[in-house]
């Protein structure tokens, strides 16, 4: 199957769209082929950098791979300041311009880790979708909590990181001019284009939590989060497909960024046969760190079930939702 990915880049964020794409290559399986589209501003992704990402494709993907740059327009800087990430994050709104002879598009933030074929998730039907994908959890959390008036608090709202674009739809009901307009004349917008897509593009497909995991373990949040789908998200947590590193504590920032030794390995298994540079000296460190986290984590969690079974500690908080 030919899967069509799309990500956007800068220097900033090279090492994780690197170990991302490396990530995709290491778990497809034998018939996989991608087409992948880097939308990026000639500026903020060098051209050093652009050779690294070609060699990695050459390397990794064999004949298996294909790459164009798409750069986007200037013209982008002139909305908001993003909330929560970098410019970069409106690029996925030209998607269906930028690509105009494709009806379907995969696009996936850097910070992720893939850990199985994307062959199954490039194959969802849309039907008359505008995109599909997986609810964003901390969002729904978070509605316990936010004034309904003041912030968007939509049932569906659906995390961006990992989703599935119907550019044929997009491209005939302009939803590129849409979001634009809406992301500079909506004044209650909190997490910039994440917000623009979810009110904008209303027609949405869910697919499964397997495809769109954060790092943080669920099972430390249920004291205080109820869903009607906690079974099915305890289970994504145990056997992700792909790994969102959705808070700022970034595996390659932080040694104790949670499941951040399976970002780490990932790494270190691409960059073997390069140059020990100083930052492949603090992933090295992070990794021997990560596992006493690991340790430390796992025994907590398995100490507060052992608890809470035994009906010695009991759910103070409930959400509401």
């Amino acid at each position: 199957m030919l899967i069509n990915i799309a990500m956007a880049a800068d220097d900033i964020f090279l090492q994780a769209l690197r170990t991302a794409l490396f990530s995709i290559f290491r778990h497809a399986a034998p018939d996989d082929r991608f087409r992948f589209s880097i939308i990026c501003d000639r500026k903020a992704l060098s051209e050093k950098s652009r050779q690294i990402i070609e060699q990695d494709i050459i390397r990794n993907g064999r004949d298996k791979a294909s790459l164009s740059f798409l750069y986007i327009e200037d013209s982008y800087y002139e909305l908001p300041e993003c909330f929560a990430g970098s410019y970069a994050s409106y690029y996925r709104y030209a998607l269906g311009r930028l690509l105009p002879d494709t009806d379907k598009v995969l696009y996936l933030d850097s910070d992720i880790i893939v850990l199985s074929s994307l062959a199954p998730l490039f194959g969802t039907d849309l039907k008359d979708n505008f995109f599909a994908g997986i609810e964003d959890l901390g969002y729904r959390f978070c509605r316990h909590f936010i004034d309904p008036v003041k912030y968007f608090c939509s049932g569906d709202y659906f995390n961006c990181g990992v989703i599935l674009f119907n550019l044929k739809l997009m491209r005939s009901e302009n939803i590129e001019q849409k979001l634009i307009d809406f992301t500079k004349n909506e004044k209650r917008i909190v997490f910039s284009d994440q917000d623009a897509l979810n009110t904008i593009c209303e027609k949405k497909l869910k697919l499964d939590y397997i495809w769109n995991t954060k790092q943080e373990s669920s099972i430390r949040n249920e004291p205080v989060f109820t869903h009607p789908e906690m079974a099915d998200i305890l289970k994504a947590a145990r056997t992700p497909r792909i790994i969102h590193y959705i808070t700022s504590s970034k595996p390659w920032l932080s040694p104790f960024c949670r499941r951040g030794n399976i970002w780490h390995r990932h790494y270190l298994e691409l960059v073997l046969h390069e140059d020990i540079s100083r930052f492949t000296i603090k992933i090295i460190l992070y990794y021997c760190i990560q596992l006493l986290i690991i340790t430390y984590f796992t025994l907590t969690e398995k100490i507060h079930l052992f608890l809470k079974n035994k009906g010695i500690i009991k759910n103070i908080y409930k959400s509401k939702i």
